[in-house]
């Protein structure tokens, strides 16, 4: 097996750089092709979520955040404790992608539970989560 680009230099030298040049290009066309009609594509029709789905998003994060301005407030005024084995500040990022972390397995629970089955983002979303 050839490594590289030595297999299209190797047909270079075969047929001559006009042959090569065009095999490629008609491979590149039939790879596009392909990929036209059998891949995923996304518009941005499909990255629009209705009203209700977006305040859902939004009060998720609303609600990180306010847990982790308490966590912040906590480390500050000294009433966080270290969790056995970490330092104070491995425990507070413990804390915080533990939050961040429950939150987003949250939202997409949600999303998965809101978005139509059609809708190609979620789709995407199920796979990501997984």
């Amino acid at each position: 097996m050839l490594s590289d680009n030595k297999c299209v230099l190797e047909y270079r030298e075969e047929v001559g750089p006009d042959a090569a040049r065009k095999f490629l290009g008609h491979t590149q066309w039939l790879v596009n092709y392909w990929l036209l009609q059998q891949a995923f594509s996304i518009g941005i029709g499909d990255t629009i979520a209705d009203a209700s789905t977006m305040e859902t998003i939004n009060q998720t994060i609303s609600q990180a955040k306010d847990k982790v301005k308490q966590l912040i407030r906590e480390a500050q005024e000294k009433k966080l404790e270290a969790e056995p084995g970490r330092t104070m500040m491995d425990s507070f990022e413990n804390r915080v992608n533990q939050v961040l972390t429950f939150d987003i397995l949250s939202l997409l629970y949600l999303l998965k539970l809101l978005l139509d089955e059609s809708d190609v983002l979620c789709y995407f979303i199920i796979l990501d989560s997984e």
